[in-house]
């Protein structure tokens, strides 16, 4: 139901990460040899490291449409379905997949030649009979690729949930919670399980909401670049950007003990950086203590950076060109990108998560 008042902080999703990371984190620290630690004196470098770029030619975030379609080249409703089913199917790119020749960017390409090809192919009704075999003929190159029986299970909730309760569209889905990211989350993650991204450490319940947090970034990312639509059909901007975390996965770990921000103990990294394309010996279990710590402790990160950047004394121009979370989880994604080399492997979870 449409409201326009604030969630309670104990229902706020984006609160409920935080908090859950930040005591992973706390509690963590206590060990005798603590799996992590963030280096506040290398978030000053980091920051200083921004506000130098900033200074000199500013921020360049990529274009949502760089790895998507064009969203003013379609309606509104077809770029939202697109979204929603990008989304649903983004996570675990490894196993299957041993030469690393199908990443995130091949499954949308495949997905944006299909809707070319069909602007209704992705409708809720569509959706809702999606199956495993299709996925893999036309979206994923005939690969044996991990959990498509999970992927396909994931996008046939999207289509019945937006087919049953919604009349069959992803604009009322948006709108039920009054174009604002934070109810967005929470009623993603209530109404789809595929995206209820939780785990338990130490018999308490944490909460990273990945993949809902993301889909709500690329809905703001498409909508944000669809100026001058064709079908004329224009959007309120997003409310509430502010309170999304970053996305825990396993790029912005890599990215944060690249710069020095995250310290890995001997023992962790003993565990993480041996790379096997064929063993995964670096595969951790999912929602085991070591993966936990890892997704908790670059929620924090990133938060810590975010403190920061927020701090009187930090240019201006870095607080207006960097205002969300996510803005900085997409700086170090595409730190990462641009500098593969010089990465250390990353744990791997076979996980629908991330």
């Amino acid at each position: 139901m449409e409201s326009s008042q604030q969630l309670p902080e104990s229902l706020n999703p984006c609160s409920l990460v935080r908090k859950t990371c930040q005591r992973v984190y706390s509690q963590m620290l206590k060990k005798e040899v603590p799996n992590i630690k963030l280096n506040e004196s290398k978030i000053h470098d980091f920051i200083h490291h921004l506000s130098e770029k900033v200074s000199k030619d500013g921020v360049a975030f990529e274009p949502w449409a760089k790895y998507h379609i064009d969203p003013n080249a379609y309606p509104l409703e077809a770029v939202l379905s697109y979204t929603f089913v990008v989304d649903a199917m983004n996570f675990c790119f490894w196993p299957g997949n041993p030469a690393g020749n199908f990443e995130y960017e091949h499954m949308t390409k495949n997905l944006a030649k299909i809707l070319h090809s069909n602007p209704e192919c992705f409708s809720a009704e569509m959706l809702s009979a999606m199956t495993p075999e299709w996925l893999k003929q036309f979206v994923f190159n005939n690969l044996e690729f991990a959990l498509l029986e999970e992927r396909a299970r994931i996008v046939r909730e999207v289509g019945i949930v937006i087919q049953t309760f919604y009349k069959g569209s992803f604009v009322k889905y948006l709108a039920c919670v009054n174009w604002d990211a934070v109810k967005l989350v929470r009623q993603i993650a209530m109404d789809f399980t595929g995206f209820r991204d939780e785990a338990i450490y130490n018999g308490e319940q944490i909460f990273f909401y990945k993949r809902a947090q993301i889909l709500v970034a690329d809905l703001f990312g498409a909508l944000s670049e669809r100026t001058n639509p064709k079908d004329g059909q224009l959007t309120e901007p997003f409310k509430n950007l502010e309170q999304l975390t970053m996305f825990a996965d396993y790029r912005v770990p890599q990215t944060l003990r690249l710069v020095g921000i995250m310290d890995y103990s001997p023992s962790l990294s003993a565990k993480i950086d041996p790379f096997d394309t064929v063993s995964h010996d670096n595969e951790l279990p999912y929602s085991s203590v070591e993966e936990v710590e890892i997704r908790a402790a670059t929620v924090v990160a990133v938060q810590m950076i975010m403190d920061e950047i927020s701090k009187e004394g930090t240019p201006q121009a870095l607080k207006e060109q960097v205002k969300y979370a996510f803005q900085v989880d997409w700086l170090l994604w595409q730190m990462g990108e641009s500098r593969l080399s010089e990465l250390l492997p990353h744990h791997k979870v076979h996980s629908i998560f991330y």
